[in-house]
């Protein structure tokens, strides 16, 4: 397997609303532009969940990924590449 990085092209925000929803305790559904370490990057449609203990208390996450419709890549492209002008 190989390490994943944050993709030049994947807006800070994204990530940030990802993480900000797990950690609330809610799953989120997400398109992610993932980069490899060998430079490789593939889309994925994401659906991550936090896994929670009898207790309520958040232990982990679980993430389920799918590949992408090719016409939801291309309409995410375009928001995502709003988003990073903005960054």
């Amino acid at each position: 397997p190989h390490s994943i990085l944050r993709h030049p092209d994947m807006p800070r925000a994204v990530f940030k609303l990802l993480r900000d929803t797990i950690q609330d305790g809610h799953e989120v559904f997400a398109y992610v532009l993932n980069l490899a370490k060998n430079g490789d990057h593939y889309w994925v449609f994401a659906h991550v969940t936090p896994s929670i203990d009898p207790s309520g208390r958040t232990v982990g996450y679980h993430s389920n990924r799918r590949s992408p419709v090719p016409s939801g890549v291309e309409e995410i492209q375009k928001l995502y590449r709003m988003l990073l002008l903005e960054e």
